[in-house]
């Protein structure tokens, strides 16, 4: 699967450098990116990435041709860009890079009317309102989710991208405080993806999560025991693993039940060796020094690190998470400073997209 990744993120920007190359009348580099695509495309399998490739090709072979503006027009410039754009950012996304995924999507968006199937139209949808949920836009996200929602239930084969929409729905609900109506999701998303093993999986962590943010800690120890649990037979990497043992462990540190919550982390340090997912690294380590080493250092410096990658919403709810610890103990002056942290980095996020012309409402 890395290596398919790969492929896909080294075509898309050879893709993007060779189209620059063409509209910038650099006819010799554009000649060499040529060449370098050609190299790869035979082992892509993605027909819309073999669309994009087709269309840059067409441009690069009608501009050295010279061929006037009106013989252009067939190739869908408008579709070319939005392609370009929504591989752009969708790359982007899968790096974490919300700000750099954002510019891009939010240019694709505006020639989604290029893309008649209304099935494809509700996949960009959905990706939207995952990345404006990263981005803390929990009202875009939200809306964008719900449309990308009600076109794929009008078809019983789109079941999973249903039912993921309304997962990330009913986790905004729960960050919303409206516990009520977050259960009855979670109970329905829980029911109807009973046979589909893989969401069922993710179902149930992010009801565990929603349990953990609604301090409901027994609950919350019992679902990620069942992940955890070999008889379930769900379908679980090493690294979720290793992330399942981090949430375990938030549970019982939570409860003061130290020495289990320890040996978990140790248990999920080796599951993440391997593993290059900076957010829960981190989280294992705040998690440590917190419960355990009580090192406010280095806790500030793993903080740090999740801001060095941009990484700013992941870090504001870490620091929500320090300051309950201290709220927890009446150290309110401790749990104040890491609030205002906390909004510190939310408003940060909120510049960097202003800086990089990017203005949601």
């Amino acid at each position: 699967m890395s290596g398919e990744y790969n492929l896909t993120s080294n075509v898309v920007e050879l893709l993007y450098e060779w189209h620059y190359s063409i509209v910038s009348d650099r006819f010799k580099e554009a000649n060499f990116k040529k060449v370098s695509v050609q190299r790869l495309i035979h082992d892509v399998n993605d027909y819309r990435l073999l669309k994009l490739y087709e269309l840059v090709l067409s441009k690069h072979c009608l501009t050295s041709n010279n061929s006037n503006e009106e013989d252009s027009k067939p190739l869908h410039e408008d579709l070319l860009s939005f392609l370009l754009h929504d591989f752009k950012g969708k790359i982007a996304f899968d790096k974490n890079d919300y700000q750099e995924a954002v510019v891009h999507y939010r240019k694709a968006e505006k020639l989604l009317y290029v893309v008649k199937n209304n099935f494809e139209r509700a996949d960009f949808l959905k990706r939207l309102g995952f990345l404006y949920y990263r981005i803390d836009e929990i009202l875009a996200s939200t809306s964008y989710l719900k449309n990308a929602k009600d076109i794929f239930s009008l078809d019983s084969t789109y079941k999973l991208d249903e039912l993921s929409c309304r997962l990330v729905v009913a986790g905004i609900y729960s960050e919303m405080d409206l516990s009520p109506k977050a259960e009855e999701e979670f109970s329905s998303i829980l029911e109807e993806s009973l046979f589909i093993e893989k969401l069922h999986s993710y179902a149930l962590r992010a009801y565990g999560l929603h349990c953990i943010r609604h301090l409901n800690f027994k609950k919350a120890e019992e679902i990620f025991s069942t992940l955890l649990c070999e008889k379930t037979n769900l379908p679980v990497t090493t690294a979720l693993k290793g992330k399942n043992k981090i949430d375990l462990a938030n549970v019982l540190l939570k409860q003061n039940r130290v020495s289990e919550g320890s040996s978990l982390l140790s248990e999920a340090n080796l599951d993440l060796s391997k593993d290059k997912d900076i957010e829960y690294i981190v989280r294992m380590n705040i998690l440590y020094h917190l419960y355990v080493n009580h090192d406010l250092l280095v806790i500030d410096q793993q903080l740090n690190i999740l801001v060095e990658n941009n990484l700013l919403f992941e870090a504001a709810e870490l620091a929500l998470d320090v300051s309950y610890y201290f709220k927890q103990y009446d150290h309110y002056e401790q749990s104040l400073q890491y609030t205002e942290l906390a909004n510190r980095f939310k408003t940060k996020l909120k510049v960097i997209l202003v800086d990089k012309g990017v203005n949601i409402a």
